[in-house]
């Protein structure tokens, strides 16, 4: 019996946008916020869909045009977007909102709090490393603290 890869799979994996369905969103508004969502991310790359479709189709291994981009993000298609793409695309326009979409409420704000207690570590850690270095402008009694 042959069980196909993750690999194998994903090419034929795709993400439907009207079938995306968040808590108080109604389904008929996720395909214009998804296409909204894509067409951002490219605007905020600077690149064109042209060059997006290069390098979209050079990291997902797929040949992709900027016909398929504008046929994806189009307000009059319910386009079939490649889930297996989603990461690429992400990658490609420097922008993770799609995949922070794509999460879902739940998991988005685990990862939204897991960056906020990163945040956080990382100060820690700099207050640490300083070893309690203090700053130019803070005014001192002499024994270190700022009473007066």
């Amino acid at each position: 019996m042959h069980i196909p890869t993750i690999q194998q799979q994903a090419p034929h994996t795709r993400v439907k946008f009207s079938k995306i369905y968040t808590s108080g969103t109604r389904l008929a508004d996720l395909t214009p916020k998804l296409q909204a969502l894509m067409l951002a991310s490219m605007k905020k790359s600077g690149k064109s869909h042209r060059r997006i479709a290069e390098e979209l189709s050079v990291v997902v291994g797929h040949k992709i045009s900027a016909r398929m981009l504008y046929r994806f993000t189009a307000p009059s298609a319910q386009a079939n977007f490649p889930a297996a793409w989603v990461a690429g695309f992400c990658e490609v326009t420097g922008d993770d909102s799609l995949k922070r979409l794509m999460l879902g409420p739940e998991l988005l704000e685990m990862l939204e709090l897991g960056e906020h207690a990163a945040v956080i570590l990382d100060a820690h850690a700099r207050r640490k490393l300083l070893g309690g270095v203090r700053s130019s402008k803070a005014k001192e009694n002499g024994n270190g603290s700022c009473d007066r």
